[in-house]
């Protein structure tokens, strides 16, 4: 799995950042097939940390499927202009099952 935590840089575009994860990213990020499942979550009220929690699933090696991302995929997105300069990552992390 692989888990981010994030906030809307900016709370009058938060709609837009939605959109955004919902619409693009998430599409473009399964669509690398690195990734077979996507999850978001909103925080509830009161809690430290990101507004947002996206967990990513991959039947292949978590660590790998990141960095191939990084490495094949992120550059050319980035290029495209589909990333978005209004998320702001908190914190991530990579897990296995075990």
């Amino acid at each position: 799995m692989f888990i981010i935590e994030s906030n809307c840089t900016s709370p009058e575009r938060e709609r837009e950042f939605n959109e955004w994860y919902d619409r693009i990213h998430i599409p473009d990020l399964l669509g690398t097939k690195l990734f077979h499942t996507a999850h978001r979550f909103r925080s509830l009220a009161g809690q430290e940390g990101g507004t947002y929690l996206a967990i990513y699933e991959t039947s292949d090696d978590a660590l790998e499927a990141v960095e191939g991302f990084t490495r094949n995929h992120r550059p050319k997105l980035k290029a495209s202009g589909r990333l978005s300069d209004i998320i702001d990552i908190t914190w991530r992390g990579i897990y296995q099952r075990i």
